[in-house]
């Protein structure tokens, strides 16, 4: 059986922006809804809420840890180029150029104001404000993240037949994550313990988790995959070996942490019920916004993030460390 080629990685994201846009097209009885009010804080429209970049700026530690994570394990499994890697510069920046102009965006679209709130964690939504910011809100999503990580790449490796050969080449990206992590969890809050046991404990946190883990394999980590595909051609194996049986072993053990962690996180949500811990927009029906209509919206409120993450992948892989 013919390998599936690079270009099929596409399919989830654009499955997913097509049937988002479409379902929101329905929600709000309109084919064109880019000017209507979609967004769950019942202010921005969808162009706003696709393009929301002081948003984007307040998930930034969040975006270049899961990026540090997922190029240091991806290095970590696959073996070495044969040649020489070309230099990041394009990639830098290209990286850069977008950064820069998601900052001037904010600015003229969001003002100043929320663009510090949001960027210096004061900020988690555009109706919630304080607790640490954003990086406390991802905090449940960010630590399943490696397991998540790992399962992903794992079981893509399998299907697209890139080769394992385990080493310690990313291991300088998965520490830096780490650090990074841990710098931000130590920032936000006055005691990162306490910060810990309320990001696990607020049901609010645990149901946004689970959409964070809904968002990250579907919109994040698909066009990633592609350009590290794209970018290093592998051969295929004429054997498995035993390295790839206990890279499989590991793959079985991020997704088993993965599902007990996504189990607890849901089991909780649904015991306080979604409408209710979800904001309530003049627009919703019955009062309250369903599952689908919050998974729909977030996927649109992280396109830029989707499209940073893609970007900074491109970099770090061709840095050594």
């Amino acid at each position: 059986m013919k390998r599936p080629g690079a270009a099929w990685l596409w399919l989830p994201p654009l499955f997913v922006y097509i049937s988002s846009y479409l379902y929101l097209s329905g929600y709000h009885g309109t084919f064109l809804p880019i000017f209507t009010v979609v967004h769950e804080g019942g202010k921005l429209s969808l162009w706003e809420t696709t393009l929301y970049a002081s948003h984007f700026l307040g998930h930034l530690p969040v975006i270049v840890t899961a990026a540090l994570w997922f190029c240091g394990a991806w290095l970590c499994l696959t073996p070495s180029p044969q040649k020489a890697q070309p230099s990041p510069a394009r990639e830098l920046t290209t990286s850069a150029l977008f950064l820069g102009a998601t900052v001037v965006f904010s600015l003229g679209v969001f003002g100043l104001r929320e663009t510090l709130d949001f960027v210096l964690q004061h900020k988690q939504s555009e109706a919630v404000v304080g607790e640490g910011g954003a990086w406390t809100l991802h905090l449940p999503s960010t630590m399943l993240l490696p397991a998540l990580i790992g399962a992903f790449l794992i079981f893509s490796n399998r299907v697209f037949e890139i080769p394992s050969k385990p080493s310690l080449r990313g291991f300088g990206w998965l520490i830096a994550g780490v650090l990074v992590a841990v710098a931000m969890t130590w920032a936000v809050g006055e005691n990162p313990g306490r910060t810990l046991l309320r990001a696990w404990s607020n049901p609010r946190y645990l149901g946004h988790s689970v959409r964070e883990l809904l968002t990250f394999p579907l919109i994040y980590f698909p066009p990633a995959l592609y350009f590290l595909i794209r970018e290093r051609p592998f051969s295929i194996p004429k054997r498995p070996g035993t390295a790839r049986k206990g890279v499989q072993l590991l793959g079985a053990v991020c997704l088993l942490i993965l599902l007990i962690g996504l189990a607890y996180q849901s089991w909780t949500t649904l015991q306080f019920g979604v409408g209710e811990l979800a904001q309530k927009p003049p627009f919703a029906r019955g009062g309250q916004l369903g599952i689908p209509y919050l998974l729909s919206v977030h996927y649109f409120e992280h396109f830029l993030d989707a499209a940073f993450f893609v970007l900074l992948c491109r970099l770090l892989v061709k840095v050594r460390v």
